[in-house]
């Protein structure tokens, strides 16, 4: 409909240029190795990808559904039971994922001061593993809790949906108890080892935390179809809000005072005052 037409292209308004946005970051952040350690870019790198793939996911499987030129794919879904399940599936990794870099990005911070304080290289030759742990600890988050819900259903003798409307249990609340958590981890790195960037990029993980947090827990207490209006109301909210935690990094790193706004600034500004010159020149030569 038309009010969804408006959003979608909203979304796209902001969240194209954003995407554009962290191969510019991430280009100037890969010039100023000398000022951000080698181990943030990458996590930083990392993280752009991550939250790309959340954004073009979430196109996929959620905002687009209402377009007439996706009634292909979406019967594709529906004919590749196994191809639904896993763009399904990917909406809820990519959450622990998100999540999972917010962590890193913090940690980060307070390892670089704590190293440089103890004069280890202990970060620097291991955060890569790391990372790589981290995410394959959240695959296999994943992967057990959705396990978890088919072995219950089964046993209950129900299809997962009505396991989840009965309320004996919701992946959901896996998440939202691992984002509680990483909450509670990020609280103290940002604590010790203040970073402005790390510090937006947390505050929006809370408030994606907060709205999530709100629909999860009346999803458990109230009959979703008894009030849609709402619901779809609170979607739509959590839509804006997993924008501003997947393609707003890019738009603070970018924005807030330090080495890359800088870097920027004096890239545009240098390139101004050179055409600036050259107009000058031809105004002269051709008087």
């Amino acid at each position: 409909d038309f009010q969804m037409l408006v959003r979608n292209i909203i979304q796209a308004a902001y969240g194209i240029p954003g995407v554009f946005m962290y191969f510019i970051v991430i280009f100037a952040m890969r010039s100023q190795k000398r000022i951000l350690s080698k181990s943030f870019i990458s996590i930083f790198a990392i993280t752009a990808i991550i939250n790309t793939a959340t954004w073009i996911n979430s196109w996929l499987v959620i905002r687009l559904k209402t377009e007439a030129f996706m009634i292909p794919f979406y019967q594709l879904f529906e004919d590749q039971y196994f191809l639904g399940c896993l763009f399904i599936f990917l909406v809820q990794h990519f959450y622990y994922a998100q999540n999972v870099c917010v962590l890193l990005l913090a940690l980060d911070r307070f390892a670089v001061i704590y190293a440089i304080n103890r004069k280890t290289k202990f970060w620097s030759e291991s955060y890569l593993l790391v990372s790589m742990l981290s995410h394959f600890l959240c695959l296999v988050l994943n992967v057990g809790t959705r396990l978890f819900v088919g072995i219950l259903a089964f046993r209950e003798g129900m299809t997962i949906e009505a396991l989840v409307r009965k309320a004996l249990f919701d992946p959901s609340y896996a998440q939202l108890a691992f984002g509680v958590v990483v909450f509670f981890i990020c609280s103290v790195f940002n604590e010790i080892s203040f970073f402005l960037i790390s510090l937006c990029i947390f505050l929006a993980q809370i408030l994606n935390l907060i709205v999530y947090g709100i629909i999860t827990v009346d999803l458990a207490l109230h009959d979703y179809t008894q009030n849609l209006p709402k619901y779809d109301f609170s979607g739509e909210v959590m839509l804006f809000s997993s924008d501003l935690f997947s393609i707003g990094p890019a738009f603070y790193t970018l924005l807030l005072p330090g080495p890359v706004r800088r870097l920027i600034s004096h890239s545009i500004k240098t390139r101004l005052e050179r055409y600036v010159e050259r107009s000058q020149s031809s105004v002269v030569a051709i008087a």
